[in-house]
């Protein structure tokens, strides 16, 4: 920026911007430029240079400056008269040598580091807490489901305690005291699988078992060799011989966990069409074989040799077994057995509670009573499986049903392990999750279950009170009176499954989820 000398020199037409007007419009010179006052006559070499509004050093090297600035008022009036007023006193900037860095800078940039660091180490911590959070959330879900299965075991233990007789000795002799002449060996154990049961001249097995029901230890073919996926239900088909009140949980499970299609007694109304429906979401096929006429239609219809269904469900063995098999298509018999006083509890909580809920009389009865009336069965395992219905039982009779048993039945049991005989069955059969199904959906499935049979089982005890294991409990000696049969073939099948357990393990392959 130039500077002039003395005002005397200034061209009166050029303001601070450079604007062609007069700086006193009030002047009537030539020059535009007032002289009212000598004393207002400044030297612009006193004024220090303004350029875009920043303060400029003097030339005289003194400590002040006089300057006026823009930034207050573009439209500054510069006149030398009482418009000098509005000039501003500044200090002028020190000279800071090269090099120099202010400690307010350090401060600064410090505390800018200290903010990104901060923020950097708060982003981090807060994944790292996300983290944290995530790890115990999942143990929490964890430990929380592994406390519910094990509070679901307990509890279904502590209910099988509660009816647990274990009044096995007074109806079948402990296999140790079983012994067979080996010849070089001298006498060894002869486990109940292996005793054959002599049948007398009366009591002879009935042809179509002997010729339709499967031995349980001959191989099971499968679909794929390498892979169990199924049985070849060409040639086989299990049969579940259904005990009320103790295959009920067994026919949820493999219906709900296994999606398995079940011919049972499921069937629609004025609907004969042999087809699968759903039931609760469980598969069904339309046809009823819990009487006799439901089970000659379904051999009218073919349903075994159809395939429709996985499994057959009946109650009446021989019958079932001489109209839907052949000695082309056998069956593979299964069951599960719960001890028929535990199983008569269960049964007089139905009877008054669901079918007779609206007969003050029935529901007012006490077991006690209620086991002298027809609502209650009584013998019914070996009236079922030998197919005598009615009349009086003699020995002959359960040896009959002893060897069925022995040669031709899967045998699981309610009291001791319900989802070990689940298990059992499982390996047997080959069966898989169908459709590769998650492991914990078949858990789930499982304990829920479990739960609502719990929940059946705590119902009944509490209806009818504790039962002692005592011939002088009016209520347990009623029961065995009535079952005395069965209270002997209950004892036979528990000692068979449990060998039959130990058989599958060594001559089935371990279970593997697909």
């Amino acid at each position: 920026m130039r500077k002039r000398s003395s005002i005397d020199h200034i061209s009166g037409n050029r303001n601070g911007n450079g604007d062609d007007r007069n700086l006193n419009p009030t002047s009537d010179s030539d020059t535009g430029i007032s002289y009212t006052d000598e004393h207002n006559a400044i030297d612009f070499a006193d004024l220090t240079d303004i350029d875009d509004g920043n303060l400029a050093d003097a030339d005289d090297g003194g400590d002040d400056d006089i300057s006026y600035t823009k930034e207050e008022d573009p439209n500054l009036d510069l006149s030398c008269g009482p418009s000098l007023a509005s000039l501003e006193y500044t200090n002028k900037k020190k000279h800071i040598p090269k090099g120099y860095i202010d400690d307010a800078v350090i401060d600064e940039v410090l505390s800018g580091s200290d903010a990104r660091m901060w923020k950097k180490n708060s982003k981090f911590a807060k994944k790292i807490m996300i983290v944290v959070l995530i790890f115990f959330g999942a143990l929490v879900i964890f430990l929380l489901n592994r406390d519910l299965k094990l509070h679901i075991e307990k509890g279904f233990r502590d209910q099988q305690a509660e009816f647990d007789f274990n009044d096995r000795d007074r109806y079948t002799q402990p296999v140790s005291q079983q012994v067979v002449d080996t010849g070089t060996e001298g006498l060894e154990p002869l486990y109940t699988l292996e005793a054959e049961i002599p049948l007398g001249i009366s009591h002879q097995m009935p042809l179509e078992i002997e010729d339709k029901l499967t031995d349980f230890r001959k191989p099971i073919t499968f679909d794929s060799p390498d892979i169990k996926v199924r049985l070849q239900t060409d040639t086989q088909t299990p049969f579940f011989w259904q005990i009320p009140f103790a295959g009920d949980v067994f026919q949820n499970f493999m219906t709900t966990c296994y999606k398995k299609v079940l011919a049972s007694n499921h069937k629609l109304i004025d609907d004969d069409t042999m087809k699968i429906y759903m039931v609760d979401d469980e598969p069904y096929v339309n046809v009823d074989l819990s009487t006799d006429e439901g089970i000659l239609s379904a051999e009218r219809k073919g349903l075994v040799v159809s395939g429709i269904a996985d499994v057959i469900v009946s109650s009446r063995v021989p019958l079932a077994t001489s109209a839907l098999f052949s000695e082309r298509h056998q069956a593979r018999l299964f069951t599960a057995i719960r001890h028929p006083v535990d199983r008569s509890v269960a049964e007089y909580w139905d009877v008054i509670s669901l079918h007779h809920n609206n007969d003050t009389t029935i529901r007012e009865m006490s077991l006690f009573d209620c086991l002298d009336t027809p609502l209650m069965n009584k013998e019914f395992m070996t009236r079922s499986l030998i197919g005598k219905p009615t009349g009086p039982l003699v020995r002959g009779d359960l040896d009959l049903a002893k060897e069925i048993l022995r040669r031709d039945c899967l045998v699981g049991v309610y009291n001791r392990d319900i989802t070990a005989s689940m298990h059992l069955f499982e390996q047997y059969f080959g069966w898989t999750l169908r459709h590769g199904a998650p492991v914990r959906d078949y858990n789930n499935c499982r304990d829920e279950i479990l739960t609502t049979e719990m929940d059946k089982a705590s119902d009944a005890r509490r209806a009818v009170g504790h039962i002692e294991m005592d011939e002088r409990d009016p209520i347990y000696n009623k029961i065995v009176y009535y079952n005395k049969f069965d209270m002997e073939l209950y004892w036979y099948a528990y000692d068979l499954h449990m060998e039959q357990v130990n058989w599958v393990e060594q001559n089935r392959d371990p279970l593997v989820y697909i």
